[in-house]
């Protein structure tokens, strides 16, 4: 009964759907960064958060410290990365970035390249909850 139905629901599709090519092997754009997998997902040590008695220690006591904004958050980020590269659970799997610069697109932060055995890799990241 199965196998009669599916060739029933086969040939259905064959006679009413439009044949639709797929391209395995895309145009190069340089200027465009193509986002595939394999993905990861990265949590940073919680940035130091100044409590309300400290506020008013003087200013060059905060010297070095995030004030908040964005685009510092995404620079506390960059720096953190390149300094430490990312951790996973096993020491193989551990990245330490060879080069890890800013990315001035809406969805992507930063992009860089990182050597993985003798194969050079290239890496983007997005910065958010």
């Amino acid at each position: 009964m199965r196998p009669a139905r599916q060739k029933e629901i086969d040939a259905s599709i064959a006679r009413r759907a439009a044949t639709e090519y797929l391209c395995d092997d895309p145009d190069e754009d340089t200027k465009r960064v193509r986002v595939s997998g394999p993905f990861t997902a990265e949590s940073l040590s919680p940035h130091r958060v100044l409590a309300p008695e400290d506020q008013d220690r003087p200013a060059t006591e905060h010297a070095g410290e995030q004030s908040g904004t964005a685009g510092e958050l995404v620079s506390v980020i960059l720096d953190s990365l390149r300094k430490s590269g990312m951790k996973g659970t096993d020491k193989a799997q551990a990245i330490r970035f060879d080069r890890l610069e800013p990315f001035s697109g809406s969805a992507i932060h930063e992009a860089g390249e990182y050597t993985a055995g003798s194969k050079r890799q290239r890496v983007a990241g997005a910065v958010g909850p």
